[in-house]
């Protein structure tokens, strides 16, 4: 009729609020130098008489706002859609003859795809109340660093769109109107209009146009921001959302106040409240009648929804509780940048190595032949130990422990509490009474005895009471005392292989003392359980209460008094308090020839309200004719060999032995071993030691459960590199990723029936073979000698469960104690089978190896919070030690196996409690020999530092040398305590002797390199 050139559509609720508008848009209509420019003109809607704070989150104010930073910007704010240079006068689809830049093209994907948001939204926000019906997770625990992750997407997102409402001067209340009906119309109608089209789509249905109603010109009614709702099958998903959310959260928080898991599924409540507090509208239409109501039928489908979703869940639940989840985890560590570097030194080192190999035919004779062989030699043995040690640098794997998740492998669940109180006990006696099954559907390991957790036997040696102070073994003693764990389960033996009455006196007051500790430490959940270091920190009084200010004291009180009385023991030559009877057996006995000795300093008697566990004290017997092993003989440890044989259901037989005295006594079927001053420092190291040995599908997966050893009150700086600190955190992970890390000789937690040399099962089978005990008790008593106690502790212990032995529960330590005695005798072992088993361009190239090495190694230090002085100190220790304890370590090892001498074990003393001397930090000399090869090697770099300066001073060869000058001077730095020692009197000085035999060895030794070069 008209065929305008422009035409304008509007709703008929869409009137023109600017008279002036026609005018605006063909300003944009004909404002351009090409139509392509201006393909149509869009005007936002802009709605009158709204509700404040736009309760049904439906003006668009944010997306008017931004809407026209998709394209341009206008002060009129109308925004203009993008280019569109080839228009079809009949199109169909929106991208159809258009010309669409990424950007926009991604702009139109977004809007067409909010339909399709609402199914993964609708999942995600069930996925964490799944996760606690599951008792699983999808959110790290708060007390783990990544826990910082999802919680910084979660806050940082928030934040940003609340400024982005601020930006558009809208309220708070606005903000979040908007954010909970993004949710609520997510979960209705995006997801019903998605499913509306997808039925189009396939042609089930087709889609019906529903016309919306218009509010009248009157304005809003009283009732206006009230969410109406009807008997449509469209509310029903949201309600349903709902009430997951609101029974996982009431579950969540119900676990969180018994304690069960406090840390666990903070992420999954956070996000379950998150959810129920979007759909509050919701919550109050439960509540609510009439319109405003939710109906019956809606609350009944969503309810039964609900209750089926709970139904489907509670297997998991169940079997969860009963130890579905595992006990330990396998995390491993990215290193790309690590594995880089690594890679970069792997080849200048064999760069290296062939310039020196093609070098090698082109020199003369002489010395000059001779030392670049040797350079040759030497650096291919570098390069072997480097690639030894890529092993362990190329990928870190850690274990992380569950010792919640233990609690509910029991028939009835316990509670594991954060704090450190525990008042569980059992009525039994910890002797060998361990049992488990495992699931034929998941091979998950539980406890057939309820509430019983596995025994531990744990074993502190000690051997001198002045190097190893008695105070130091008092300590370590009581940290394991006071651990949390049943003490019915818990037996303290210390193996004293000085057989010293001080020792003895000394635990004696220390199980005096433990009867007061231990509790005090499980009531107040105290952290450091060795007494020394609990009332050393300055942040002991944790508790405001003045009952435990009370208690404090008199526990500071009590052990200052056992700390002066051990004291003063050791400083008398015979104190009075050895004349008792239970001193009678150390009366005239000498440190290398007496009896043996045991004696049960502590035994507990099975009730609820004994918390302090057995403590047995040890010394085996010693005769001048008989070899003890030093401490590989007071631990009778074997390691495994060629000759190993287990025990089959045959009855065969053979034996690897582990400590004859627990095996008669309590045979734990776990043990830890430790030395006399490490103490415990986690009192949960037991549980997590258990995630750790029951947490495998397989035995072979965990042979032994190897601890750190962390070292308190070092000196800054680690002036003498014995701190361990990257071996802790690079080794031990790296060997780990392998197939573990080596045993450290103390700290390590052992299977018992390993050590009898039973092969770990792959799978514990539930066999009785009652016909079979005769046979393998004869092969035993050829293996461990005619004691029946000990005979039938390695049946048990090599058992995997099946009942070939009962134990009598009517035994005592004390019952045990004559058996004891027997098999600690020196010559028990003999006729068994126990004792039987035993300038140029190529500078470049090592100048590339010598600086990329040494920041590889100080970014680890870096890297482990170290300072660039303890990355030095560690250096020049390592090159310290080499030359002096390794180098006689290993001649020691040479003379032993050749059968010119045997090796001697001494021993080392251990600091005392008191903290460090004023000297500490110094290097102390002596005039032992094993100084003299790193005096002498330092004489020789020196002298041959200042001949290599002289001779550039004099410009005789100015850059021939400097590769093998910086060498020595490395050397020198490296050694520069010794250069201190040449210049300091006393015990921090080196001894003339020592000086005059390096002296001596370096003259020689430079007479003949002068020598052999002319």
């Amino acid at each position: 009729m008209t065929s305008a050139p422009f035409m304008l559509n509007l709703d008929c609720d869409m009137f023109v609020n600017n008279p002036k508008v026609l005018y605006q848009a063909l300003c944009l209509l004909l404002g351009f130098e090409s139509e392509v420019q201006s393909g149509f003109v869009q005007f936002p809607q802009i709605f009158h008489g709204a509700l404040k704070d736009d309760p049904y989150g439906n003006q668009l104010k944010v997306l008017i706002k931004w809407w026209s930073t998709l394209s341009r910007r206008l002060e009129s704010g109308v925004g203009i859609a993008c280019d569109c240079s080839k228009v079809h006068l009949h199109f169909n689809g929106v991208f159809e003859g258009l010309k669409l830049q990424l950007r926009q093209c991604m702009v139109y994907l977004s809007v067409l795809l909010w339909a399709a948001r609402s199914v993964p939204e609708l999942c995600y926000a069930i996925l964490p109340a799944l996760c606690i019906f599951t008792n699983t997770s999808i959110f790290p625990k708060i007390t783990d660093p990544e826990f910082k992750l999802p919680a910084a997407v979660f806050i940082i997102f928030n934040i940003y769109t609340l400024v982005e409402y601020l930006l558009c001067g809208l309220s708070l209340r606005e903000w979040w109107n908007n954010q909970r009906m993004a949710k609520i119309v997510s979960s209705t109608a995006w997801l019903f209009g998605l499913l509306a089209v997808l039925l189009k789509v396939f042609g089930i249905s087709e889609t019906v146009f529903e016309l919306t109603r218009k509010d009248d010109l009157e304005g809003a009614s009283p009732e206006a921001g009230k969410f109406i709702f009807d008997s449509s099958a469209i509310y029903v998903p949201a309600t349903t959302l709902l009430f997951v959310n609101m029974t996982a959260l009431a579950l969540g928080l119900a676990k969180m106040v018994m304690e069960m898991e406090a840390a666990a599924h903070v992420g999954e409540l956070v996000c379950c409240a998150w959810v129920v507090m979007s759909f509050l509208p919701f919550v109050k239409g439960l509540f609510r009648r009439g319109q405003y109501g939710i109906p019956w039928p809606t609350v009944c489908k969503s309810g039964t929804a609900t209750l089926i979703l709970r139904k489907g869940t509670r297997e998991r639940e169940t079997m969860s509780g009963s130890g579905g989840l595992p006990l330990q985890e396998r995390v491993e560590h990215p290193n790309t940048v690590e594995r880089v570097f690594l890679s970069i030194l792997s080849v200048l080192i064999l760069c290296l190595l062939l310039y020196r190999l093609a070098v090698l035919p082109e020199l003369p004779g002489g010395a000059a032949f001779g030392v670049w062989l040797a350079a040759f030699l030497w650096e291919c043995w570098f390069a072997f130990m480097w690639v030894l040690s890529l092993n362990y640098k190329w990928h870190f794997v850690e274990n992380r422990t569950f010792p919640d998740r233990l609690f509910q492998r029991l028939d009835r669940p316990l509670i594991y509490r954060n704090t450190h109180t525990h008042t569980h006990t059992e009525n039994h006696e910890s002797s060998c009474n361990y049992e488990i099954s495992y699931s034929k559907s998941s091979g998950i390991c539980r406890f057939k005895s309820s509430q019983e957790f596995p025994a531990m036997d744990v074993f502190v040696t000690t051997a001198d009471p002045v190097m190893e102070p008695p105070i130091i073994t008092v300590n370590t003693v009581l940290s394991i005392l006071a651990v949390d764990y049943p003490a019915s389960k818990i037996a303290c033996y210390v193996s004293d292989d000085g057989c010293s009455p001080i020792t003895f006196f000394s635990l004696l007051e220390a199980s005096k003392f433990a009867h007061s500790w231990v509790p005090f430490c499980k009531k107040y959940g105290v952290e450091y359980r060795a007494p020394f270091k609990y009332f050393s920190l300055s942040q002991t009084y944790h508790n405001p209460s003045s009952t435990f200010h009370q208690d404090w004291k008199e526990m500071k009180k009590a052990y200052e008094e056992l700390a002066k009385k051990i004291l003063e023991a050791a400083h008398k030559s015979i104190p009075d308090e050895f004349s008792g009877e239970e001193f009678s057996d150390f009366a005239q006995v000498e440190k290398r020839n007496h009896p043996a000795i045991v004696k049960i300093i502590n035994e507990h008697k099975g009730r609820e309200d004994d918390q302090v566990p057995h403590l047995i004290y040890v010394s085996r017997e010693k005769r001048p004719s008989h070899a003890h092993h030093f401490k590989a003989g007071a631990m009778n440890v074997l390691v495994l060999d060629k000759a190993h044989v287990s025990l089959n259901p045959d009855g065969s037989a053979a034996s690897n032995p582990f400590t004859r005295v627990s095996g008669v006594m309590t045979s734990a079927p776990f043990m830890l071993n430790l030395d006399c001053d490490m103490f415990v420092n986690n009192p949960k190291a037991l549980y997590q030691a258990l995630c750790l040995l029951l947490g495998f599908e397989s035995e072979v997966q965990s042979g032994f459960v190897q601890f750190p050893q962390m070292f308190h009150g070092a000196l800054k700086d680690d002036p003498y590199g014995n701190q361990l600190k990257v071996l802790i955190k690079h080794l031990m992970p790296g060997s780990n990723a392998c197939q573990g890390p080596m045993y450290g000789g103390t700290c390590c937690f052992h299977r018992r029936k390993v050590i009898y040399g039973q092969q770990p099962s792959e799978r514990p089978q539930a066999k009785n073979g009652p016909h079979n005990y005769q046979l393998a008790n004869e092969a035993l008593a050829a293996i461990f000698g005619r004691n029946q106690p000990l005979i039938e502790s390695a049946l048990r212990a090599t058992s995997e469960g099946r009942a070939l032995v009962d134990p009598s529960p009517s035994e005592t330590l004390s019952s045990s104690l004559e058996a004891a005695i027997a098999v600690s005798a020196c010559d028990y072992e003999d006729n068994t089978l126990w004792g039987k088993q035993i300038t140029d361009p190529e500078f470049k190239l090592p100048a590339a190896v010598f600086i990329i090495f040494n920041i590889y190694i100080l970014v680890e230090y870096l890297l482990c919070g170290l300072s660039v002085r303890e990355w030095w100190n560690n250096q020049r220790m390592a090159r310290i030690v080499s030359s002096t304890a390794w180098l006689f370590g290993l001649l020691a090892v040479l003379l032993k196996v050749f059968g010119i001498s045997e090796t001697v074990f001494e021993l080392t003393r251990k600091d005392d409690l008191e903290g460090a001397p004023a000297e500490a930090g110094k290097f102390i000399f002596d005039s032992s020999a094993i100084y003299v090869p790193a005096t002498t090697l330092l004489f020789v770099n020196m002298t041959a530092l200042v001949l290599g300066l002289a001779n550039m001073v004099m410009e005789v060869e100015t850059a021939a040398y400097v590769g093998e000058l910086v060498c020595c001077a490395w050397v020198v730095m490296s050694f520069l305590p010794f250069v201190k020692g040449l210049f300091r009197r006393g015990q921090c000085g080196i001894p003339w002797p020592t000086v005059c035999k390096s002296g001596t060895a370096s003259l020689i030794f430079i007479c003949l390199c002068r020598r052999f070069s002319n």
